[in-house]
């Protein structure tokens, strides 16, 4: 059958964000203000999802590799022909309306970040290989012992198990 939940993540009665720390909710605004999402995704799949997002209104936070750059970086048009990491058009574009910020999660501060800003989203979603996060310490069950309130979605070429589930892909 169909599963349904109230879920406390477009707003309180006073119209401040989940955690009081926003703007005020508009009732007539965007259908997702109001909702803030971390995204831990990269090349297109999960940006373009988490890009329409923020169309909707929400507040995404992107989060890139410092060690691993999105690979849309280097793909596509140039946006104003100066070259470099900054100038993809297609980079660009999956990544409007969103903020961003670029962390090393392979060493313990770059992953406390995560986890605090975890805290204070109402969405997190990822595209790592199945397991990667959860062995850093960052996956659904540790987050969400932080958050309870937190909708942890985590995509993958194949699956999360399965005999293909460890094949990467984008």
């Amino acid at each position: 059958g169909v599963q349904t939940c109230a879920l406390p993540i477009l707003g309180r009665p006073d119209g401040t964000d989940r955690d009081g720390v926003g703007e005020p909710v508009d009732p007539a605004g965007p259908a997702l203000a109001g909702i803030r999402v971390l995204d831990l995704t990269w090349v297109y799949a999960g940006p373009f999802a988490t890009r329409w997002l923020a169309y909707e209104g929400a507040e995404v936070i992107r989060v890139e590799s410092t060690t691993r750059p999105d690979q849309v970086r280097g793909a596509g048009q140039p946006f104003n022909r100066q070259g470099g990491p900054e100038d993809s058009l297609q980079w660009h574009n999956v990544n409007a309306g969103k903020k961003s910020l670029q962390l090393n999660l392979g060493v313990p501060e770059g992953r406390q970040v995560i986890a605090d800003l975890a805290r204070h989203c109402d969405v997190l979603i990822e595209s790592f290989a199945p397991g990667v996060l959860r062995r850093m310490g960052l996956g659904p069950e540790e987050l969400r012992a932080q958050n309870d309130q937190l909708i942890y979605v985590s995509t993958s070429l194949f699956g999360q198990t399965g005999p293909l589930s460890k094949v990467p892909g984008f």
